[in-house]
């Protein structure tokens, strides 16, 4: 386990280094919060105080995730991007990241990064309790 920092720390790191060629205007920071117990799976949130573009902001989240993925490939990973001007939880607005999604998944099984939409898939479950 005191391994496990310094390497997330250092995938921190190179995510920041990485993301001045995906966002150079954008003010932002990325915060990754490991997988709990009770099922909520890991997940990343990239939190931008600049209003950046759908496509800037999926650039961030994807970069993030694979920041994330270096430590965590065999977990799930969710990563949305919020807008909050102040950097603080209490502005926060989600940016949907295209028409068609509001955010990204790591899929271990597929080995791959997935656009999903929380709306549809809320829609989707409460269908299915009908």
């Amino acid at each position: 386990m005191s391994l496990l920092r310094p390497a997330i720390l250092l995938a921190i790191l190179l995510f920041a280094v990485n993301s001045k060629a995906a966002a150079p205007e954008a003010q932002f920071f990325c915060e990754y919060k490991a997988r709990v117990p009770n099922n909520i799976p890991a997940h990343v949130d990239v939190v931008t105080r600049t209003k950046v573009k759908p496509e800037t902001a999926e650039k961030l989240l994807r970069h993030c995730l694979e920041a994330a993925v270096l430590i965590h490939d065999s977990d799930t990973i969710i990563g949305f991007v919020w807008y909050s001007p102040t950097g603080s939880k209490a502005d926060e607005k989600i940016i949907r990241l295209g028409p068609s999604h509001d955010h990204l998944q790591w899929d271990p099984q597929k080995r791959s990064i997935l656009k999903m939409d929380s709306v549809a898939e809320l829609e989707k479950a409460v269908r299915k309790k009908k």
